[in-house]
Order: structure tokens, then sequence, then C-alpha cells
């Protein structure tokens, strides 16, 4: 995938329904960036840049699920107006 290339904006209820009725509150990087189909890289990214917000428990770096959500949201609207 290039630079210029958007990933697939995955559903929401495809997120809730992979991570299955037993969802997970915080997601690793990995997780992440599977979930996105990005690389760890861009997850890192969109971190620092402050577009998906992160927890850091001890040295791991986790995302919140309802975080991970709120950015699809945000990403969906986003597409909505263009």
């Amino acid at each position: 995938m290039s630079m210029v290339d958007s990933p697939r904006v995955p559903e929401p209820s495809e997120i809730t329904s992979r991570l299955g009725k037993t969802a997970l509150q915080l997601l690793t990087i990995e997780e992440t960036r599977e979930i996105l189909r990005v690389s760890r890289w861009q997850v890192y990214q969109l971190i620092n840049t402050r577009q998906l917000r992160s927890v850091k428990i001890a040295r791991r770096r986790l995302i919140a699920q309802e975080d991970l959500l709120a950015y699809i949201r945000e990403l969906r609207a986003r597409a909505e107006i263009a």
C-alpha cells in the first residue's frame, strides 16, 4: 500500500464482532494495527499526531477500544463531508 492509498475504514460493528463478546477494553499496538490494517509505524504516527489516543502502562502503549472506535467514527465523518 502506498502512502497515497487510504486504508479501508472498518465499520465499528465489524471491529466489535472481530473482538468477540468478551471484547478487550485495551488493545495492543499490534491488535490496533491489525484492525486498521496499517503498519505499526502508522499506528505510532496516529498516536504522535494525537489523532488516536493511547495510554501507557509500564512500558506498554495501549489503545482503549472506545478511543479506536472514536477515531474510526471521525474518519467516517470526514469521508462523508468530502
